[in-house]
């Protein structure tokens, strides 16, 4: 993997992505109903709101393994309004609800990225704003969106 990331080989990475899920997942089921309906740092968003975005961006990240893996698209990709619309829709569900969403979500994309070839992980893969990266960059990416919102 050229442009390795500093975290050093691509399974350190992965377990980096593991590690911080499950500290966000463990801190996501012992939130409260309440404690997750109340405000957080991020304007107009409770907490139900942030642990949402946090699950469909990492489906968001599967997505891309998949289209790296295969090079071709698993199916639709969710647009920016539908991404909203889904985290408006799950940050409804129950802290168990959600906690279980991230849970799944998470290890699909633990899966995809262990089954990934080595020479995979250099296809250029779209963001949603339309830049490309090559697939190893989604492991940082997902990495950041777990700490970025853990915090």
């Amino acid at each position: 993997m050229s442009g390795r990331p500093a975290l050093g080989t691509r399974d350190d990475a992965i377990g980096c992505v593991v590690g911080s899920g499950d500290r966000l997942v463990r801190t996501a089921t012992r939130l409260s109903d309440t404690a997750l309906r109340a405000p957080s740092a991020l304007p107009g968003w409770t907490g139900a709101h942030v642990l949402a975005h946090v699950a469909h961006s990492v489906d968001a990240y599967v997505w891309l393994l998949e289209l790296a893996h295969t090079g071709r698209e698993p199916g639709p990709r969710t647009d920016a309004a539908a991404l909203a619309s889904a985290v408006e829709r799950d940050a409804l569900l129950s802290a168990d609800g959600i906690a279980a969403r991230l849970r799944e979500n998470l290890d699909r994309f633990t899966a995809q990225a262990r089954a990934m070839p080595a020479l995979t992980w250099e296809r250029l893969v779209p963001a949603l704003a339309g830049w490309r990266h090559p697939a190893w960059y989604l492991l940082l990416r997902c990495l950041r969106e777990l700490e970025t919102h853990h915090s």
